[in-house]
């Protein structure tokens, strides 16, 4: 309903046409009296300015009612003020001042029990047509209008209204004069409000002119829509004029009067008492009507002036509870004035309403300030007001009579007169009439201060207190004056008289202060503690008694018990009621008559032993930690004190007696939103009948601490607990804001700021670092800049450096390392804001991880100079990049997940402030720390902020640290052991001659890719023993749940199982390490090869901490180019020479721009410039994992090479099974209650791997974690990414970054909780299944399975359990919160979510076998169908809109025969390309796809639409070729598939057209695909302008393919980047089925006939030639050397041969434009022709000076020029042609520059974190050898050498065997050089024979290399230079009888010439002839041929299929 005042303003203003929105508002507000709720209510009334409301009359009230959307009621009334001249005469009548319900009264009482006019009535209270409103209808028609349709037609109801209303309300005698407004507004609203009051209040209305003015209000929350309990209470406010002006103030008080809910419903009605009764907590009540729970309302809370409510609204209340403030009740006061109405601006009401307080009546009083007070149900007697001061203070008792608190006299009196159910409201407590004063107990923290409260002679005051309501019984207005029984007063006054000691008189003993020590503080012995066993408040101090009894200190063990008990409990109660509380041992605690002691008797005890007090403080700390569960274990550790033992002073001085004491402090920012939860039963020793089984909850509720079952503490969690939380906060800072000293050191803070409860900075944590200017004097000050050297070893994601000058002598250029951070201005982030994901892409994120170090106010060090601001400039300047710097990273850090460190060195605050604000808005003040030295720079900041308003002194204190002696040096250690790091600045390394030597920790911040292993690792902290005990069960148990091993694990003994191969690995290691042989290999490798779990990591480490102290060690972070410095500096820190090698490990290395194989190369070209000449330098220890290994040769070493591999498998011998079972019995026996079966990784091991092990305990287990709940179905998503999920061998463990899974578990990060990480609460037996482990070198950590043997039936049983299938699943993931976060982690997640549904298993990823598409998709396709992966893929595509992903589902389609389909995703793809590499993806793709429409198309059909399908072939065509243009030279394997694609494509086309396209049989088809100038007329439009240009573009095509072909085919080799010495796959392929494609090639496009053409015109005999050269295979040097090799297989008679090759010397001459690829090739069949032994070559003078044009010609091809002139110009006795030295010395020097390439499959930079990808190695390819000297060639080609029919790669040559063949010994020379090493690179040496001069062969293959000596090798020429082979030295130079045996190549072609059908049958047989092997049958001899043989049968089977590996 509107609330609307009625009453008008005595001047009425007039609107203006140009009157502003808001004089039009001001207008309604104070004339037509329109409230801001009104307004607010609704909207269109604030946008309505004069012009718009002038537009509209009273006339028009309908339309103007529509236009604002308000009730036509107040359209009409605001019409009516604007118009009021027109209606003058009604405005006095007293009519128009009723209300809507007042003018339905009067349309019921004049047409009494009629329907129609209570619907009338309805319709006028809901639009609000109040008595102006109706006095204003001139007649029947106008009311009418403004009413329902249905309603309209009743005519005369309305002619009836309007004749009563003329008659009743228009006779009223006015006098001809206005009423008075204000007073006819008193009398017709306010005497039913005076009514109320005085009805409902007990006030009274009196009339006087001198009152009290205050403040009279209503407090609600939910006032329409209240509940059944909100309806039934109304709550008034009497307060001071300015009490009560803001929000936090309005919530404050309604949370109190919610929280004592129970003492308003026992002051209610007998009717409401019937309806409701008390629940278990404060804040609700049991509905018996709805049988549910119900409270007041938490939010909004409103507080009005009574007249804003309706009078019928008020009297709806059945209670109304008027609550007065204690300071305005005075006996000097009695009358009080208030307003019922809101006070108007600018208008001061003249007049207010008096009332009076009624002596003996009941009110309700609360103290505004100190709520905890609670309220009181007091009797206003002017007695209770006239007492002096003196007499209301307390007095110790002189006559002994024992001073009791109050909670013992309420809890007396309450056992006294209860009788009822506690539930009950019905009960009634008498006060006795006894005249009592008492001392209340000292509350405050910190402060025992002595606080006096007072009962009243009639004791008719009772405080309610929050937690201790049972003493308030009000009962109804007939019955308020209470009584108290005077027996039971009297009773409680002498209670202990009779029993009191003798010795002593009764005296006060003041407590120590909380969190005191017991220095200087002494009890007396028989003294009474002032205050009694109480619970009090929540933030206040809590008190419990325990008395030692001599009977439980005869046993120390017994009296430790008790007090673990005891304590324990006490803690987790007050923990939980959020109350600090202290427990007190040696003070009498019986309240029994009979007893010798008072009640808080002091009587000490004597300490058992001497060691008492410590085993007392060690066991509470153990006892802490096993007893409170993981979650809280770490926050107790700094809630609860140790034991504090203060002296008891006492008469015999022979005993020593003390109280022992522990404080307990649950301070708010240590304990968040946790709940504690306590298990007693783990104490050992302990008698487990008498305590909880499991974890439980206690409480404090009274003077005891109880626990709470299952319902309870659910309550109890869900709603007391956040109270208490609340409650604490606010106590805590109405602490601070009054000045009370804090009891913790700044260092404490500062480590609790950082921390928040751990041992240490939670690594999920990302930091940011604010740091303002320093002063030059501190800049200058050793001392200063040494204690900031924590800045090296923390992570900190982003530096806001306000240093101008920090580059040239600040921090920047101390601390900032080079390698792993980046610098930028403001600029950057203020020209790209708004912009995350390209400021991503500029920054590097989070590829890099690099610090962004930001230049915050100015820069000095630039060209152009960036000033040093003040405030004002700054804020003009810099301040908009910082901010959105701010905003950069608030969006790209998980809410709660940030922490920013201010560390303030100076007073120069420039820009800082700002800052400052910035972060406290985007982040909240919990995640701020500001640091400083200095006191005074605290304080002058802490002064700034508050002056300016940008914080509250009390948020300040609280999140900053300084003073108390506080040095840079003090937080430069906290921050080290805060983070871990404390001895990471001393690292130790070993040396030669046998001392350790400390690195420099410069040093070591440059190394930054290896992380090294201290030769005192572990050493350098000095622990306690149970510190040490501790340290070593919690790495033992984390290590076996599995985590990884951590180094503490290898330092305390007998954790970690020693592997069988563990001393043959050493043995091993020692000869590599010792080894001085002066070989060529400075690198040693040994490989751990190792299934997934089998422990290979660990091995791994294992080593490296064996070796620590003897070799320096290290392992490798990441691989990039300057890693292999880093091992240099390793190598040589500190060390003159002879360097001792170092040891590296490498594993679970995330993928960098450079590769293992990249580190291998560039360690060896840092090697080539060393001064060591002997020895190894490093050795390698490479962990690599594997699917699945041989089990039969565990070692296998290969000691040419100085490579090891060891095999790890997933089984254990026997002896490492025994070592696990003894392991298994000591952790049992170290705690039987431990459940050992828990630690899954250990259990895993110690059960040999076994699969029926790991599927039942997964079954057991997922039985006890909720399906329903949010970490099930985490668990389901890391299960499915970690089995499915694809990294390299070397790479790390598949992970889900923890802050991608912040919004799944539904913890937010509110700002009262913003330390609540979600990962620290993880149930039990969900951590069973995962382990959440930190990253290296970065902020965030990862979750993963605690096994990788988990994975795959972890998920599977997950399927089974759900009834799920794959890829549900799978959608689900993808459509999780997971991929909506903003993380660093995100991009994580996101690679190996696209990966997973892309990347196929190759061998070109080190993969063991070929799949088609991902395992994951494959496993979908055979599980499923193949629609339910396409369905999973497109899911991907919607969230990924990733190219790769589009080609992959485009495959799929294809292969299923949907090529329609295809060709669409296909398409769809192109929009995602994001790079060049991704377009030529894309075009490959697509071609690949039109291809094969085209043969399905093709070969399914007999199409007879040509066009058609010329149009798809062509577009394939195109595309290929597009591919081939977008790679350039960038990576030569893709180049070979693409090339390869051009040829295969096009011959397809001509085929087709040749053969099936429908063209006129007149049509030449040759001549159209080749000649440009050949357009037959009978050719339509299509294929003269379409497709004729493209016909005659395929040779143009396919030359280039050719030419790529040949580079890297022919004249190189590709060899995979991670076997070196394997070709890659489609290299070998190629070679074979290459001919098939040059042949059909030649078929088509070539020409078969020898004759000329008529014309002679140069063109066409070029065309003639080039096409007559494809046919001859003249083309390219490759094609005629295959001739060559066909003459070696017999293929080909050698007079053919020649004959062959003279023709193709005919036509290269006889081509008009040579070209110098032209003269290449006659160089090339001149040679053949002399290889041949032909007659008709020319000279090889000619032959040379072929290959000067070529030079001169500069058109390329001089490396093959270049190549031939080497060999023509060979110097021997005899020289065929003049000898040019410089010609020749010119050709070796260019060929040496090409060297080997390592290159990438995608060619670009990797940007992959985690990911596998291809790399690859080319090597150049010897074509020709020099032949000895009898040949009849100087040279001979390297088909000449091999007895094999196709020797297809230069690996064979690298083989030792080879060299041992008769024929190559008869056939080559052997040439006499010397091993020389020049600037770092070793060379063979040999005499120039025709100058003297040397000839310098760069390039070595096989054979041991000696420095220095006289060697023998086979020479050999390749486009890279000259080759030497087999050198062996000359003293072991071996003699060659063996012949090579049957090559691997000879076996291939075997198998290639049978069918597909067969080789796939072969395979198919392997699993049955395994499945043979296992079962102990015999094999035939073809079934172990075939398993012998598998790898050539696939690679066959491959080939014959044509199954391109690329995607």
């Amino acid at each position: 309903m509107l609330n609307i005042f009625l009453c008008f303003s005595d001047e009425f203003v007039d609107v203006q046409k140009n009157s502003s929105c808001q004089e039009i508002k001001d207008w309604l507000i104070n004339t037509v009296s329109i409230t801001e709720q009104d307004i607010d209510r609704f909207p269109g009334i604030g946008f309505l300015d004069g012009e718009t409301l002038c537009s509209y009359s009273i006339k028009k009230v309908i339309p103007f009612k529509t236009f604002l959307d308000v009730p036509v009621g107040l359209a009409r009334r605001i019409l009516l003020f604007k118009e009021k001249e027109q209606y003058k005469d009604i405005i006095g009548l007293k009519a128009c001042f009723w209300t809507p319900e007042i003018v339905s009264q009067f349309l019921e009482n004049n047409f009494p029990g009629q329907n129609v006019i209570k619907e009338i009535c309805k319709i006028i209270e809901e639009n609000i047509i109040d008595g102006f409103c109706f006095m204003s209808y001139k007649n029947e028609e106008e009311m009418k209008e403004e009413f329902p349709a249905e309603l309209k037609k009743i005519g005369i109801l309305f002619h009836q209204i309007i004749k009563k209303r003329n008659e009743k309300l228009t006779e009223q005698d006015c006098s001809g004069e206005k009423c008075n407004i204000k007073n006819e507004t008193v009398s017709l609203e306010e005497d039913a409000i005076i009514s109320f009051f005085e009805t409902k209040t007990c006030l009274k209305q009196v009339d006087s002119e001198f009152s009290k003015q205050c403040k009279l209000q209503i407090i609600h929350s939910n006032w329409r829509n209240g509940n059944e309990l909100e309806k039934r209470m109304l709550f008034l406010i009497l307060c001071n004029e300015n009490d009560y002006e803001d929000k936090k103030s309005h919530d404050g008080l309604w949370d109190k009067i919610r929280n004592n809910v129970h003492c308003w419903g026992r002051a209610c009605t007998q009717v409401f008492q019937e309806t409701f009764s008390e629940s278990s907590e404060d804040t609700t009540l049991f509905c018996e009507k709805t049988k549910q729970q119900v409270s007041l309302s938490q939010r909004p809370v409103k507080m009005r002036y009574v007249m804003e409510k309706k009078i019928g609204e008020l009297n709806s209340f059945e209670n109304v509870f008027l609550l007065i403030t204690n300071d305005l009740l005075d006996i000097k006061t009695h009358i009080y004035g208030f307003n019922f109405h809101k006070p108007v601006e600018n208008k001061v009401r003249k007049k207010f309403f008096s009332f009076s307080i009624t002596n003996s009546k009941t009110y309700w009083k609360f103290h505004p300030d100190c709520y905890s007070k609670g309220f009181s149900c007091i009797e206003y007697d002017t007695k209770s007001f006239n007492k002096p001061d003196e007499e209301n203070n307390v007095h110790y008792s002189d006559n002994n009579m024992l001073v009791k608190s109050y909670s013992d006299v309420t809890q007396k009196i309450n056992n006294v007169n209860e009788s009822s159910d506690s539930k009950s409201f019905n009960k009634q407590s008498k006060i006795p009439d006894a005249q009592m004063i008492y001392k209340q107990p000292s509350t405050t923290l910190g402060d025992e201060n002595e606080k006096a409260i007072e009962i009243q002679d009639t004791f008719t005051e009772i405080q309610l207190h929050e937690n201790n309501d049972s003493a308030l019984n009000t009962p109804d207005r007939e019955s308020r004056q209470l009584k108290i029984d005077t027996n039971a007063v009297q009773e409680i006054l002498v209670e202990q008289s009779d029993t009191q000691s003798l010795k002593t008189p009764t005296e006060i003993q003041k407590p120590r202060p909380f969190r005191e020590s017991e220095s200087a503080f002494l009890y007396h012995k028989h003294f009474v503690m002032e205050t009694g066993e109480h619970d009090g408040a929540v933030g206040y101090r809590c008190f419990e008694f325990k008395y030692f009894a001599s009977i439980e200190l005869q046993k120390e063990s017994n009296a430790i018990n008790k007090f673990l008990l005891e304590t324990l409990r006490f803690a987790c109660g007050c923990l939980n009621s959020r109350k600090n509380g202290t427990i007190m041992f040696g003070i009498a605690d019986s309240v029994d008559q009979r007893s010798q002691f008072r009640h808080g008797e002091v009587i000490g005890f004597n300490l058992p032993t001497e060691e008492f007090k410590q085993i007392a403080t060690n066991s509470l700390i153990k006892a802490q930690k096993l007893c409170f569960d993981e979650r809280t274990e770490m926050i107790v550790k700094y809630c609860i004190g140790n034991p504090v033992f203060i002296p008891v002073l006492h008469k015999n001085n022979d005993v020593s007696l003390y109280i022992m004491e522990v404080d307990v402090e649950p301070a708010s920012y240590r304990c968040s939103n946790n709940f504690f939860l306590l298990n007693r039963s783990r104490i050992q020793g302990i008698n487990a009948k008498k305590v909880e089984k499991e974890f439980t909850l206690f409480v404090r509720e009274g003077s005891s601490t109880v626990s709470k079952d299952k319902v309870e503490k659910t309550l109890f969690i869900e709603t007391i607990l956040k109270q208490n939380i609340t409650e604490r906060e606010k106590y805590e800072s109405f602490e601070l804001s009054h000045c009370i000293k804090s009891v913790e050191s700044p260092m404490v803070k500062l480590r609790l700021l950082l921390c928040r409860g751990n041992e240490r900075l939670n690594k999920s944590m990302w930091p940011l670092l604010v740091l303002n200017k320093p002063t030059e004097n501190q800049k200058q000050d050793s001392h200063f800049t040494k204690s900031l050297r924590f800045l090296r070893h923390i992570y900190f994601h982003a530096v806001f450096d306000f240093d101008d000058r920090t580059n040239e002598n600040g921090i920047s250029k101390l601390y900032r390392n080079a390698e792993k951070s980046a610098v930028y201005s403001d600029e950057v982030f203020r020209h790209n804001a708004g912009k995350q994901a390209d400021l991503e892409k500029i920054l590097g994120i989070p590829i890099a991880m690099k610090t962004i170090w930001i230049f915050a106010n100015g820069r000095h060090d630039m060209l152009e100079p960036m000033p040093h601001l003040n405030r004002i400039e700054w804020s003009e300047t810099y301040s908009t990049g910082i901010k959105d710097a701010i905003t950069f990273f608030g969006n790209l850090i998980s809410n709660g997940r940030l922490l920013v460190v201010f560390m303030l060195f100076s007073n120069d605050f420039n820009g800082v402030v700002e800052t400052f604000y910035e972060c406290t808005t985007r982040f909240g003040w919990k995640q701020l720390v500001v640091i400083s030295a200095e006191e005074e720079i605290i304080n002058n900041f802490r002064q700034l902020i508050v002056t300016e308003q940008k914080g509250t002194e009390y948020n300040i204190k609280m999140c900053s640290v300084a003073g108390e002696g506080t040095t840079w040096e003090h937080v430069c250690c906290t921050f080290l052991e805060a983070t871990d790091n404390d001895d990471v600045s001393s690292i130790s390394l070993p040396t030669r001659s046998g001392a350790y030597v400390d690195v420099d920790p410069f040093i070591i911040q440059n190394m930054s890719d290896l992380k090294i292993l201290s030769a005192k690792q572990c050493e350098s902290k000095s622990h306690s023993r149970p510190i040490l005990q501790q340290m070593k069960i919690k790495y033992e148990e984390d290590f076996y749940k599995g985590n990884k091993v951590h180094w503490y694990n290898f330092y305390f003994e007998n954790q970690v199982l020693k592997r069988h191969c563990l001393e043959h690995l050493i043995d091993v290691i020692n000869e590599l390490l010792s080894s001085t042989d002066k070989v060529g290999k400075r690198i040693a490798v040994v490989t751990i090869q190792h299934e997934p779990g089998a422990g290979g990591t660990t091995l791994a480490h294992n080593i490296l901490w064996l070796y620590r102290k003897k070799f320096r060690c290290a392992t490798i972070l990441q691989i990039t180019e300057r890693t292999s410095q880093n091992i240099m500096t390793l190598l040589k820190y500190e060390e003159k020479d002879k360097p001792k090698p170092v040891l590296l490990l490498i594993d679970d290395l995330s993928q960098f721009d450079c590769t293992y194989e990249d580190l291998i190369w560039n360690i060896n070209k840092e090697v080539r410039t060393t001064q060591s000449k002997e020895g190894i330098v490093c050795c390698l220890l490479v962990c690599q994992r594997e699917t699945e290994i041989s089990k039969n040769n565990p070692i296998n070493p290969i000691k040419e090479i100085n490579e090891y591999v060891v095999q790890l498998c997933q089984k254990l011998t026997k002896e490492e099974q025994q070592w696990m079972e003894s392991k298994y019995k000591d952790i049992e026996q170290r705690d039987p209650n431990g459940h050992p079966e828990h630690l899954i990784s250990f259990m895993i091991l110690r059960n040999g791997f076994n699969e029926n092990y790991i599927t039942q305990t997964i079954t057991q287990f997922l039985k006890l974690i909720d399906t329903k709940s949010n970490e099930f179905e985490l668990l389901e998503y890391t299960s499915l990414i970690s089995a499915y999920a694809q990294t390299s061998v070397r790479g790390p463990t598949v992970f889900i970054p923890v802050e991608c899974c912040d919004q799944l578990l539904g913890k937010s990060f509110k700002k009262t909780s913003v330390w609540y990480i979600w990962e620290m609460f993880l149930s039990h037996y969900l951590k069973i299944f995962l382990v959440i482990s930190e990253r290296e070198e970065t902020s965030g950590m990862e979750i993963r399975m605690s096994h990788p043997l988990l994975a795959v039936p972890v998920l599977s049983k997950i399927l089974e359990v759900r009834g799920e299938k794959l890829s549900e699943l799978i959608i689900r993931f993808l459509k999780s919160s997971l991929f909506t976060c903003s993380a660093y982690g995100k991009y994580i997640l996101f690679q190996l979510s696209k990966e997973m549904l892309t990347r196929r298993l190759k061998e070109e990823y080190n993969d063991n076998k070929n799949t088609y598409f991902s395992p994951l998709i494959v496993r979908i396709e055979d599980d499923e169908e193949w629609r339910a992966a396409a369905n999973v893929l497109e899911n991907g595509i919607k969230i990924f809109q990733d190219c790769y992903m589009c080609q992959t589902i485009a495959r799929l389609f294809s292969k299923k025969i949907e090529h329609d389909k295809a060709e669409e995703w296909s398409r769809y793809a192109e929009q995602f390309i994001s790079n060049q590499m991704e377009k030529g993806s894309w075009h490959h793709n697509l071609g690949s796809i039109l291809r094969d429409k085209f043969l399905y198309v093709l070969n399914s059909t007999n199409p007879t639409d040509s066009d058609t399908m010329i149009s798809i072939i062509l577009e394939a065509i195109q595309h290929f070729v597009f591919d081939r243009e977008m790679l350039g030279k960038s990576s030569e394997i893709r180049l070979l598939y693409t090339s390869q694609d051009v040829i295969k494509t096009i011959n397809l086309c001509a085929k087709y057209v040749t053969e099936k396209a429908i063209v006129s049989s007149s049509i030449d088809i040759k001549k159209l695909l080749t000649d440009k100038e050949y357009i037959p007329e009978e050719l339509s439009d299509r294929w003269r302008i379409g497709f004729k240009p493209l016909f005659t573009q395929f040779i143009k095509y396919a030359d280039k393919s050719f030419e790529c072909i040949e580079s890297y085919l022919c004249y190189n080799s590709i060899f995979y980047a991670h076997n070196p010495s394997k070709l890659h796959r489609f290299h070998s392929q190629l070679h074979y089925f290459f001919p098939s494609v040059r042949t059909e090639f030649a078929r088509y496009l070539g020409e078969e006939n020898d004759i000329e053409p008529e014309s002679q015109r140069p063109s066409d005999l070029d065309i003639f030639h080039r096409r007559r050269l494809i046919n001859l295979q003249g083309n390219t040097y490759m094609n005629m050397y295959d001739i060559l090799l066909q003459v070696k297989k017999k293929d080909l008679a050698p007079a053919a041969a020649i004959e062959k090759c003279i023709k193709i010397k005919h036509h290269l001459n006889g081509l008009c434009s040579r070209q110098p690829r032209d003269k290449i090739n006659l160089v090339a069949v001149n040679f053949l022709i002399g290889l041949l032994n032909g007659r008709n070559r020319d000279s090889w003078k000619v032959v040379l000076d072929y290959c000067k044009d070529v030079i001169g010609d500069s058109g390329g091809y001089l490396s093959q020029a270049y190549l031939f002139i080497s060999m023509l110009l060979w110097p021997t006795e005899r020289m065929e042609v003049e000898y040019d030295e410089g010609l020749f010395y010119s050709a070796l020097n260019y060929l040496s520059k090409n060297k080997q390439k390592r290159h990438r499959a995608r060619g670009i930079k990797n940007t992959d974190l985690v990911l596998k990808e291809e790399r690859n190695i080319t090597k150049p390819t010897a074509q020709f050898f020099l032949a000895k000297t009898g040949q009849k060639q100087k040279v001979c080609h390297r088909f000449d050498i091999f007895n094999r029919s196709k020797p297809d790669a230069d690996e064979d040559f690298d083989k030792k065997g080879i060299w041992k063949r008769s024929q190559i010994r008869n056939t080559l020379k052997r040439l006499c050089g010397r091993i020389r090493n020049k600037d770092g690179r070793t060379c063979v040496v040999i005499r120039n024979k025709k100058s003297g001069t040397e000839i310098e062969i760069n390039k070595i293959r096989g054979g041991n290399i000696s420095s220095e000596e006289d060697v023998y090798f086979y020479l050999g020429f390749s486009i890279a230079g000259l080759m030497a082979y087999n050198v062996q030295a000359k003293r072991q130079d071996e003699s060659y009888e063996t012949e090579y045996g049957l090559d691997l190549d000879d076996k291939l072609e075997g198998y290639l010439k049978e069918s597909a059908k067969s080789l796939q049958e072969k395979l198919n047989s392997i699993p049955n002839i395994q499945g043979k092997i296992r079962t102990g049958r015999e094999l035939k001899q073809r079934e172990k041929d075939v398993l012998r043989d598998e790898s050539i049968i696939r690679q066959a089977f491959d080939i014959k299929s044509d199954d391109s590996p690329f995607d």
